[in-house]
């Protein structure tokens, strides 16, 4: 057996991708595919909605304790109305 963790798409990680490839003009399709993921991933209790620069991908509780809680679900929103623009363009 491998002790391997599985990461997921986070939202952070989404974004990360969406802005090099627009800077770059690459990988348009797979942009969209990690907005995807990374939402449903956050859905699903896998990744947390931001607000932490460590790069851990643990399993969010959907709770929010002390400063900043709002502050995620901002850029989280942000993140999936920037997925709806690209797939509307």
């Amino acid at each position: 057996m491998s002790n391997t963790k599985k990461s997921y798409m986070t939202p952070e990680a989404a974004s990360r991708i969406q802005s090099h490839s627009d800077r770059t003009g690459s990988n348009q399709d797979f942009k969209s595919r990690a907005m995807s993921s990374a939402s449903i991933n956050v859905n699903q209790g896998h990744a947390s909605h931001g607000g932490s620069k460590s790069g851990s991908t643990g399993g969010g509780s959907g709770s929010k304790s002390g400063s900043g809680g709002h502050k995620g679900e901002i850029i989280f929103t942000i993140i999936v109305l920037c997925f709806i623009i690209c797939k509307l363009l």
